[in-house]
């Protein structure tokens, strides 16, 4: 299978695939993977070749009578995938495809994207809030968990970090049924997703999982922070970020920190030369003057930007 890359928007790893088994998310990938050669006229149309799509997806399925019921079953599964969105402020329902054809004749698929979902994943001519994933290491992952995991890890792979992923979000990711209870979802999936995620070389390697916990009776698990390396580097150039510091300046600017880290990883700007600073007024507040230098460097851009970041980014 040829190493295709996956571009589409952050907000695809805020919806819910638990209705997916693991083959229809291969499948749903691997044409995802072929966006940059879509038709983009009304509607967004992405047109494959069914034994290109078995290449990507590695679907091996036989020819004859027995392989059509099961290419028509395939598409009739691929008609009805929907999936949720659901934020403090929105539930939303929808398909991801209007239309799914098969043509037997000349062999090719045709798949119509829905409107709601166009935005998400044709991210080619803007590119700011996305994610990069590379489709044969995805398909290769055997787990729902893995697989759900490995699209969360790739968005913050320039940081190594995710802070307070609360429980909610973490069982999406990890598929993890309501019957599991919160202090196994640790032991028992983030942890067994991540070796897998080490063994299939999708990370280089990640750090003991840091529960939170919360100060009510029985102190129930609430969040948990994830650190790792994320192996190989995508062909887009990204910023590299100095932890320690981006924590100094959150602190500073009196933001969230995990404000400041998507920020940074999304909104990835040229280095420039640091602005001339020719007299330093006496500090108020209690900010070393290294802090208030950083601040004089980024305050600008930070400013502008979180506004935005928070209202494209409702999880944030």
């Amino acid at each position: 299978m040829k190493d295709e890359l996956i571009f589409y928007n952050n907000k695809m790893n805020t919806l819910d695939f638990k209705n997916l088994d693991k083959k229809q998310l291969n499948i749903f990938m691997a044409i995802i993977s072929q966006v940059k050669n879509a038709q983009r006229n009304n509607k967004l149309v992405i047109k494959i070749n069914y034994e290109r799509l078995k290449d990507l997806a590695s679907i091996s399925y036989e020819s004859g009578p027995e392989f059509e019921k099961r290419v028509e079953l395939l598409i009739k599964n691929l008609g009805t995938i929907a999936i949720t969105w659901e934020t403090p402020e929105r539930y939303r329902y929808f398909s991801i495809f209007e239309s799914v054809d098969w043509d037997k004749v000349n062999g090719t698929l045709t798949v119509i994207v829905s409107d709601a979902f166009k935005n998400i994943i044709d991210v080619m001519h803007n590119r700011a809030n996305f994610t990069v994933l590379e489709l044969r290491k995805y398909i290769n992952l055997t787990s729902k968990a893995a697989k759900g995991l490995y699209m969360l890890l790739a968005q913050y792979k320039s940081t190594g970090v995710i802070y307070n992923l609360n429980v909610a979000d973490l069982r999406r990711v990890l598929c993890v049924s309501e019957k599991t209870k919160n202090y196994e979802i640790i032991s028992k999936h983030l942890v067994p997703a991540l070796q897998v995620l080490k063994e299939e070389k999708c990370i280089v390697d990640f750090n003991k999982p840091e529960p939170i916990y919360s100060t009510f009776k029985g102190n129930p698990l609430k969040a948990v922070t994830i650190r790792y390396t994320f192996a190989g580097e995508s062909k887009i150039v990204e910023e590299k970020l100095d932890i320690n510091q981006v924590e100094k300046t959150a602190k500073a600017l009196g933001v969230p920190v995990e404000t400041l880290l998507a920020l940074k990883q999304s909104n990835p700007v040229e280095k420039q030369e640091p602005k001339p600073i020719t007299k330093i007024e006496p500090v108020q507040e209690e900010v070393p003057y290294y802090e208030k230098m950083l601040i004089a460097d980024y305050d600008d851009y930070l400013l502008k930007c979180v506004k935005q970041l928070k209202a494209e980014n409702p999880f944030i």
